[in-house]
């Protein structure tokens, strides 16, 4: 979104980040503290359907996250190690080969929620530290105008030149579909904070570490 439309977008990743920290913060403390998960209290007080909605999307939409971002994040390592096109795909299946085996004889020892942290961890700093390589040293971004757009919203008033030449297709979408689906993208989704409220349960915090929260659950 950011190179769609420039520095004027900066206030949609700002927004949609603390937006995004807010709504687990309070739905992981309204867990903890009381046992009842974001999807039970989303159904109290939206209705069954709602909840049901949200895991049809959810559903319909992880194959292709799964496939965005592990090509993504395959194509951060194998390009700064600068390996020949022909070695990509062998080298990123046999990546996603091993990572797999690792979580599924890791789930067999029932160390799989460690072991997967571990593994996401990992992974998380190595993007880290090359996306600001990137960044730093590739783009060297105008952080004036980084800043001076953060926090008050304004809709771009189109794209940048170059996507009207190099993708036509997307300069003909109105600016709006293209912003939204990036803000859906940046804040995640239910899955989301559903997955977070099944790792507390594995972890025993609050009340999942209470004693009788098998019966409080049931309840």
């Amino acid at each position: 979104a950011a190179a769609a439309f420039g520095y004027v977008i900066t206030w949609a990743f700002f927004y949609g980040v603390w937006t995004k920290a807010v709504i687990q913060y309070l739905g992981m403390k309204l867990f903890i503290l009381t046992g009842e998960s974001p999807s039970h209290a989303l159904k109290r007080v939206l209705g069954g359907w709602f909840v049901v909605f949200l895991a049809v999307m959810f559903v319909s939409v992880t194959p292709f996250w799964f496939v965005s971002l592990g090509t993504l994040s395959a194509q951060v390592v194998i390009n700064a190690l600068g390996l020949p096109v022909g070695l990509q795909t062998p080298l990123f299946l046999a990546i996603l080969a091993v990572t797999l085996a690792i979580i599924v004889f890791s789930a067999y020892l029932r160390k799989a929620l460690a072991v997967l942290e571990g593994v996401q961890s990992a992974i998380m700093i190595i993007m880290l530290v090359f996306f600001w390589i990137a960044v730093g040293v590739a783009t060297r971004p105008d952080w004036f105008s980084f800043f001076a757009y953060m926090f008050i919203p304004i809709l771009p008033p189109g794209y940048e030149p170059w996507v009207k030449q190099v993708a036509p297709d997307i300069a003909a979408t109105p600016v709006m579909w293209f912003i939204l689906p990036a803000l859906g993208a940046l804040g995640a989704g239910a899955h989301e904070y559903i997955g977070y409220s099944a790792t507390l349960d594995e972890k025993g915090w609050g009340i999942p570490g209470s004693p009788k929260w098998k019966e409080l659950r049931r309840k």
